[in-house]
């Protein structure tokens, strides 16, 4: 076999050639394997649809640069099996090359971004990169918005290089940014300027549950960061994707876990690759996981739901987002331009977020 192929494709040894592929090889680890012989052949598919120019800017020495496949699947693999076109949750211009391209703007503008989750982060790119005078607020004192806590749960690192490199970027494009201080519309209006993107996300909600407001009930995106610590045994509440991730988080430090979720099924809002893949994790650690339960009260002693009272020492909510878009309001008339983009708009995905603010800083 091996001599029937071309010999660009015939390994050193004659043999058929090796190809190394998992995922995402890393660029460094790439180059070590064929620098070391391992492989002859690096095989990358999901990282080339986030950035089909990752070979060049490993050529020219700018790995920095590589916009990174966070391994979600909800756009390219989740969609491609079931017969729709593919697109990208990072990659905007994935399938859109020729209507997403980015062209320079006629007329240079101040451009105020608030918000820095990735929304915000890709709108301040692709305005500063056709080139527009951006600044953006942030309230934490980090970037990132939901994906500075999305990346912290099992399975989930890759996350933080997607923020690492809109990081880098923002600082590469002269981009300046206030953090660790909410933005008012007096401040913003400060600044002068002619467009403003809100991308101010949005806040957890306990969803009115009888109890909620109880000493040993937190909530799951505190949890997840560690700025709440729980009990031996937990309730969480709401079977989602955060709740499920909260669950396998608590179920490896050895808390006893179980999942109450209202709906028939668990998981709804995941996509199904990921979901398939998580679900047998759960069982192995234990989890216990009772769809079909509506949530009746909280107590002392615990969660009772549909006529059962299940023991916890903590009870963690994860029910749900509702939208932070006050300032969009009270700078409406105000402002030549406003757009809003990502949760503030509705509470959905990290794709939403990225995509609207891409095309909001095309259209300035």
């Amino acid at each position: 076999m091996a001599n029937l192929l071309p010999s660009p494709l015939r390994s050193l040894h004659g043999s058929p050639p090796t190809l190394a592929a998992h995922h995402q090889t890393p660029v460094l680890v790439a180059e070590k394997l064929l620098d070391q012989k391992v492989a002859d052949i690096i095989l990358m598919g999901r990282a080339l649809i986030a950035d089909p120019e990752l070979p060049r800017k490993v050529k020219q020495g700018r790995p920095e640069d590589i916009r990174p496949c966070i391994a979600c699947n909800i756009g390219c693999a989740g969609r491609i099996v079931m017969g729709i076109p593919a697109t990208c949750t990072v990659n905007p211009m994935c399938g859109k090359e020729k209507e997403y391209r980015i062209v320079p703007a006629g007329k240079r503008e101040k451009v105020v971004v608030v918000g820095g989750g990735v929304g915000g982060m890709e709108a301040a790119r692709v305005a500063a990169l056709r080139g527009h005078e951006v600044m953006l607020f942030e309230k934490d004192g980090h970037l990132g918005g939901w994906a500075a806590v999305g990346c912290l749960p099992p399975h989930k690192e890759e996350i933080k290089g997607l923020i690492d490199y809109f990081s880098a970027q923002l600082q590469k494009l002269n981009v300046r940014i206030q953090m660790g201080k909410e933005a008012t519309a007096q401040e913003v209006l400060a600044e002068r300027p002619d467009v403003v993107v809100v991308a101010t996300g949005s806040l957890p909600v306990t969803g009115n549950i009888p109890g909620a407001e109880r000493r040993e009930v937190v909530l799951a995106p505190d949890v997840i960061t560690g700025k709440r610590e729980t009990g031996a045994k937990v309730v969480i509440v709401g079977g989602g994707q955060t709740g499920l991730e909260t669950a396998e988080l608590l179920a490896l430090k050895g808390k006893q876990v179980t999942v109450l979720e209202m709906l028939p099924e668990v998981g709804t809002d995941m996509e199904f690759i990921t979901k398939v893949l998580m679900l047998p994790r759960l069982l192995q650690l234990g989890i216990v996981v009772r769809p079909n339960l509506q949530v009746e009260e909280i107590t002392g002693k615990g969660v009772r739901a549909g006529g059962e009272l299940f023991d916890a020492d903590t009870v963690v909510l994860s029910v749900g987002l509702r939208s932070e878009d006050g300032l969009a309001e009270s700078l409406k008339g105000k402002v030549r331009e406003v757009h809003t983009i990502g949760d503030c708009v509705k509470p959905r995905k990290l794709l939403d977020a990225i995509h609207e603010g891409s095309r909001a800083a095309r259209a300035i």
